[in-house]
């Protein structure tokens, strides 16, 4: 990703980017994490094996109605597990040093609540649509947390610009970036070809979108981590010292004084858990839009999926990428996010490193291209009927088209924007409707 001089509009977008992620905005992320961990009785911490059994230990179980748990899983990781988990993973070092990752994962280690809060609310306001389908999820309980259908529209129009936004134009233009950087050519063709090869997907629907991620993220998962851990054994003498530094610079980083420490560890703390919100979109609401469709006999378990979404994304997968970017050296030597991440790899695969992750950053780009799809989708057909799902892909594909052409900087910082604004009314809703939550959370119900 390359560094530009920053426009009138960069500035703009920037500016409110600092403005809704500030310190009280920020505090009501862990403060819902830690509500429903604590009322839990931390439950998802105390059992993970009771967690790994009632989630994977299910996950053949034989579908009728809907969709099963193991794809909405599949379906929702495509959605958050896109450039961010590198890239932004990378821009999280370079923004808020090393110390931002200990706060990513603190967030993520409470989000893990607060996904199955929400999971738990999709379930239980969930309704069968005009075609037969389960829907509603986070639209569903916003709506009825609020008593007001328009609070409801806001935040499925808000989700509906996050899908254009961070779920489309970023990823594709993350992705575009770091093939040309391979072998120069112009941005148009990569669009069209991304284009393409959405569109044959998400004109299928949801079951055919979340057939294909069912088969797709586990082995994307799976050879991406076995390159991180090739980089951690060569890298081994420094994994340590690398740890000592995440906590380190968590309290207390360099500064010159106790104004600018305020300023460096307040910077960390934003960087870091507005990082591990993009990263697995705990609080967000918009896994609940896909884990509302599956079918399950308890709406614990199926947010325990969400638990366990969370913990893949950002615990194992955000945690583990950067470890290898300061083990490699390469966090404390690249000035830019793309850098990082060649120079991270180039220890393994050297001279092949910037060819493996072109491709793994496109294949990436392209999970979470369908998997948005999906979510963007049911919040136009909240906001237009039916009527509004054609124009919507439609518009999605040629925001694929305009995300390969355009800078990146404006259209990461208006993502965040339109986080923040999706992620207020569900939040709320969530403390609203929380003895709803607890009522299943503090007597699990498992059949």
């Amino acid at each position: 990703m390359q560094i530009f001089e920053k426009s009138g509009e960069a500035r703009m977008a920037a500016w409110l980017q600092s403005l809704v992620w500030n310190p009280l905005f920020l505090g009501l992320f862990l403060f819902t994490g830690a509500y429903f961990t604590l009322r839990s009785r931390l439950f998802i911490l105390r059992h993970p094996l009771m967690v790994l059994r009632a989630t994977f230990g299910q996950m053949f179980r034989p579908v009728n109605d809907g969709i099963s748990p193991f794809r909405a899983l599949s379906c929702s990781l495509a959605a958050c597990m896109g450039t961010g988990n590198i890239i932004g993973v990378a821009g999280a070092l370079l923004l808020g040093g090393a110390g931002s990752i200990f706060w990513m994962v603190v967030s993520a280690l409470l989000g893990m609540a607060t996904s199955c809060a929400e999971n738990i609310l999709g379930l239980l306001h969930r309704k069968k649509d005009e075609t037969g389908e389960w829907s509603g999820g986070s639209i569903a309980y916003i709506e009825a947390a609020f008593g007001s259908r328009k609070i409801a529209f806001l935040f499925a129009l808000c989700c509906t610009a996050v899908s254009l936004g961070m779920g489309n134009m970023a990823q594709v233009n993350s992705a575009a970036e770091a093939l040309r950087e391979q072998q120069p050519f112009s941005p148009l063709p990569c669009g069209l070809v991304f284009a393409a090869l959405t569109g044959l997907v998400i004109f299928g629907g949801a079951k055919r979108i979340t057939a294909l991620t069912e088969k797709l993220i586990p082995p994307l998962c799976a050879v991406f981590l076995l390159a991180c851990f090739a980089v951690l054994v060569k890298c081994r003498a420094e994994l340590i010292p690398s740890v000592r530094l995440i906590f380190r610079q968590a309290f207390s980083l360099r500064s010159a004084g106790a104004g600018a420490f305020g300023f460096t560890l307040s910077q960390t703390v934003r960087v870091g858990v507005s990082r591990g919100v993009f990263s697995n979109e705990a609080g967000l609401g918009s896994a609940p839009l896909i884990h509302a469709s599956a079918q399950t006999d308890s709406p614990f378990r199926q947010g325990l999926w969400g638990s366990v979404e969370v913990f893949i994304d950002t615990v194992l997968m955000g945690a583990v990428t950067a470890l290898v970017f300061l083990c490699s050296g390469a966090a404390q030597s690249a000035a830019a996010p793309a850098q990082m991440t060649v120079l991270a790899f180039s220890c393994v695969f050297g001279r092949f490193s910037g060819a493996f992750v072109s491709v793994s950053l496109a294949v990436f780009a392209f999970a979470t291209l369908i998997g948005w799809a999906c979510y963007g989708e049911k919040g136009a057909a909240y906001c237009f009927g039916r009527k509004g799902v054609l124009p919507y892909r439609l518009v999605y594909l040629a925001c694929i088209v305009l995300g390969a052409c355009v800078r990146a900087e404006t259209v990461w910082a208006l993502a965040d924007v339109f986080n923040a604004l999706m992620a207020l009314p569900n939040l709320t809703a969530l403390l609203f409707l929380r003895k709803e939550i607890i009522a299943h959370m503090k007597k699990p119900r498992l059949p």
